[in-house]
């Protein structure tokens, strides 16, 4: 068969398995069009199927070939000329390096892509992008006013001619922010914005996502009302359906333990925190730090201090080490409540 009849059957096979959600069978066709693409000397495919490669390994949660790939994309010389394609890559990038926990260098290169957005007047996709990554990156590193300010510019992007599930994921952002500033009235009516664009009849999986990480925020804004639990159950319902990954599992236990420990059913959370630590291998360090976090808050509860000083010094170092100064901030009121506590 004529190399440039493969690619571009590789390539439709990939975007009828990414529409009905089969991502591996996408990332195998996406890599193979690429290849091919490259081959041909085919500089628009082999971007724009590198593009939807990453995307996948976001989905499957593949974040470490999600990082490496995206990085070699942005870094390629040829991808100068194309600043759409480069912004999207470099907001993928900066996403990645989120999912990894390396909030520092995510905010630098997340301002990177915004820059390059700033430059142009290109696709409204890539717009998207940009706003995201940088909202995400501003928030986690405790910037939130600056991150209230993108969000904002980005609902001013969303027009009728949006899609549903870019307006979904805007939105979903905006709610984020607003939670983390405790303003649970305009993050709840955002995240419900997001819910109906979101609906679980065009993709469970990020349904499932939706709602895990719309309950992880409630949670941090201590909004311990049914709307939250609600978000819990529906996430391990989707997650189960879906079939998520070991991470998508642990991080849905996380929140599960939190709430729980929220609700002064200590003992509860502290063993699901200990099942959710036995994998600490897997877990990237973010969410070991968090988990750490909230194992010495349930120790503290239980008078067991020593162990619960060590949690919250391991959890305050690595989320120092990451940038992570929002999240450092709050382990080390842990540990003043410890120090008043031995004092």
């Amino acid at each position: 068969m004529d190399n440039s009849v493969e690619h571009l059957l590789n390539e439709y096979r990939a975007r009828q398995f990414w529409e009905r959600r089969e991502y591996r069978k996408a990332l195998a066709e996406a890599a193979a069009a690429a290849d091919s693409a490259r081959g041909n000397g085919d500089e628009q495919g082999y971007w724009r199927m590198s593009l939807l490669k990453a995307e996948c390994q976001v989905e499957l949660g593949l974040m470490q070939e999600f990082a490496t790939g995206a990085k070699n994309l942005i870094e390629d010389p040829k991808i100068a000329d194309d600043p759409i394609t480069k912004a999207r890559a470099t907001a993928l990038y900066a996403r990645a390096l989120q999912c990894l926990g390396q909030v520092g260098e995510s905010l630098k290169v997340a301002k990177e892509a915004a820059a390059i957005e700033l430059a142009e007047c290109g696709s409204p996709s890539g717009h998207f992008d940009t706003h995201q990554a940088l909202v995400a990156s501003l928030a986690d590193s405790g910037k939130m006013e600056e991150a209230w300010e993108v969000a904002q510019s980005m609902l001013l992007l969303i027009t009728s001619e949006t899609p549903r599930e870019t307006a979904g994921l805007a939105y979903w952002a905006v709610g984020n922010v607003a939670f983390l500033m405790q303003k649970g009235d305009e993050g709840a009516k955002w995240h419900a914005q997001a819910a109906i664009c979101l609906s679980p009849s065009n993709d469970v999986y990020l349904w499932a996502q939706f709602n895990k990480a719309s309950a992880h925020v409630r949670i941090w804004a201590h909004l311990l009302e049914p709307a939250t639990l609600e978000c819990i159950e529906r996430a391990e319902l989707a997650i189960s359906v879906s079939g998520g990954s070991p991470m998508d599992e642990l991080e849905i236990a996380l929140v599960r333990a939190h709430w729980q420990l929220l609700n002064r059913e200590v003992e509860d959370a502290l063993q699901g925190l200990e099942l959710v630590l036995k994998e600490r291998e897997i877990l990237v360090p973010s969410v070991l730090a968090e988990a750490e976090q909230l194992m010495a808050m349930a120790l503290f509860e239980l008078d067991r201090i020593d162990e619960a000083l060590e949690a919250a010094q391991s959890s305050q170092k690595t989320f120092m080490d990451l940038g992570a100064l929002r999240m450092a901030g709050q382990s080390r009121e842990v540990i003043d409540r410890i120090d008043a506590r031995n004092s």
